[in-house]
């Protein structure tokens, strides 16, 4: 599981309502829970770590309502798979 999951947790919030969360890649950052939760183009989108890189992002989330909620849609769908109730049950099974 790694430390993602106490990470996570914005992530985890912005998932569960349905928004779609942006999360700004670099060779330093990109580990832990936002790495889980935010996969690019499918749970949110991913942008290089610069202001302007972040700013497009965040605009074309705002002006593309369809693909804010598609992807906040999905976000919700894998945010339920990483609880730690979801952790425990794959664990029993195992």
């Amino acid at each position: 599981m790694g430390s993602g999951f106490s990470d996570a947790s914005t992530s985890r919030r912005c998932s569960r309502t349905w928004r779609a969360a942006v999360r700004c890649a670099s060779r330093h950052s990109d580990s832990g829970g936002p790495t889980e939760l935010v996969v690019d183009e499918e749970t949110g989108v991913v942008c290089d770590p610069t202001p302007a890189s972040l700013a497009i992002a965040l605009a074309r989330l705002s002006d593309d309502r369809r693909l804010a909620e598609r992807l906040g849609s999905n976000a919700e769908t894998r945010a339920a798979t990483m609880s730690w109730d979801a952790a425990v049950r794959r664990l029993v099974i195992v």
